[in-house]
């Protein structure tokens, strides 16, 4: 069975993470896995991870820049025209060369969909896995129509979603697609081990060992509309008057915006905050903070919350995360209507910690692998 995970990139965003542990999974199990990414490499730490395990990685844009040989407008208005114009027959020959028995999309590389060969169509098993909230695929912006005409013209896709959450609003599209839920999976055992890690950690980060470290993990840039990175910024400056030796470390994938990078220039300046892009080291990151803070304007399943409660961090979380996430009893939700002083307090003293309604391993990579190969095999057997 040879299986294709099909996504937008290998960014450092919770999907892209997932895809990519999920390939190294079922890599270690044996199975025939790709990946194809519709834009452009970026060295980003996934792309590495990637590679070092071997696993065939096929990038459509940068192909389709290659044939061109337009390698020097790859930032340019003329890379995106070439995407749109050429990447859907790079995407074609792909397909038909490599003759997948699954092809499983991600976000939004279910608009390839309609391009699949005839013939390749009706042997593939097709899965799509939203990673978030299934409104913003289906209801919101110009292509929610065209997303849900080709969920409908094809039943037999099947759909995932994140959690129970996810399945409730999908039913509301009254689709006859099959749903199930697959939760992102990770490598716990990475980030249990952490803790024994930590002096030395902070040490190679200049962060004394008795520092507070305050950390989130989020995509930079365009993410910043989503992961809220400025209100942490302010939480963090209510934080320093009352804790002056905390530290500030936020970890993810791009640059910081222009406004970003101006409220946090005076503390790194002092050395009170830390601005780590594309690391490809984050369990030990994670295992040199105290308190991880996700004050996220919205959420699918965030992995990295996930991440941070197996490395054993006390959390505190905007309440438009599900609770699906509380894992452990280190979980405290906040709504983001509080202001950043109310935050602040929280993440110092401790907030209303929330039951954990499931369990870590729930969502062990080697548990997530196993099921979607039993879902892959079902389809197979019966389209």
């Amino acid at each position: 069975m040879k299986i294709v995970q099909f996504i937008d990139s290998m960014y450092t965003g919770g999907a892209e993470t997932s895809v990519c542990n999920t390939a190294l999974e079922m890599k270690r199990q044996g199975l025939d896995i790709a990946v194809l990414c519709f834009s452009i490499r970026r060295g980003t730490a996934n792309e590495k991870r990637l590679d070092r395990a071997e696993i065939p990685t096929y990038y459509l844009a940068e192909e389709c820049l290659k044939k061109l040989r337009l390698q020097k407008c790859i930032h340019s208005a003329i890379r995106y025209l070439v995407q749109i114009l050429l990447s859907v027959f790079m995407f074609r020959d792909y397909i038909k060369r490599e003759q997948p028995d699954v092809l499983h999309m991600h976000l939004d590389a279910l608009l390839f969909y309609p391009f699949l060969p005839r013939k390749v169509k009706r042997k593939c098993a097709a899965f799509w896995t939203v990673h978030s909230d299934p409104d913003i695929f289906l209801k919101i912006g110009f292509l929610h129509v065209f997303r849900r005409v080709i969920l409908r013209h094809n039943p037999n896709m099947g759909i995932l979603v994140l959690n129970g959450e996810g399945m409730e609003k999908l039913s509301s599209y009254n689709l006859s697609n099959s749903v199930g839920i697959i939760r992102n999976g990770t490598d716990l055992t990475a980030y249990r081990a952490v803790a024994k890690q930590k002096a030395e950690t902070r040490k190679k980060l200049h962060i004394t060992e008795t520092a507070l470290v305050i950390g989130h993990i989020g995509r930079f840039g365009e993410g910043e509309a989503v992961k809220n990175q400025s209100f942490l910024v302010k939480i963090f400056q209510k934080i320093l008057l009352q804790r002056p030796d905390a530290c500030l470390m936020l970890v993810g994938g791009g640059k910081p915006s222009e406004g970003l990078s101006r409220m946090i220039e005076k503390m790194s300046a002092d050395g009170k905050a830390l601005v780590l892009t594309d690391r490809s080291d984050v369990p030990l990151l994670l295992g040199a903070m105290d308190v991880f803070v996700l004050p996220s304007v919205y959420e699918g399943f965030p992995m990295t919350l996930i991440e941070a409660q197996a490395a054993g961090l006390f959390c505190v979380v905007s309440d438009s995360v599900t609770r699906e996430t509380a894992l452990t009893d280190r979980v405290c939700y906040l709504p983001l209507e509080d202001d950043a002083e109310k935050w602040a307090d929280a993440v110092l003293h401790g907030g209303n910690y929330e039951k954990p309604v499931g369990k870590l391993e729930d969502y062990d990579i080697k548990n997530i692998a196993d099921r979607l190969v039993m879902l892959y095999r079902d389809k197979c057997a019966t389209d």
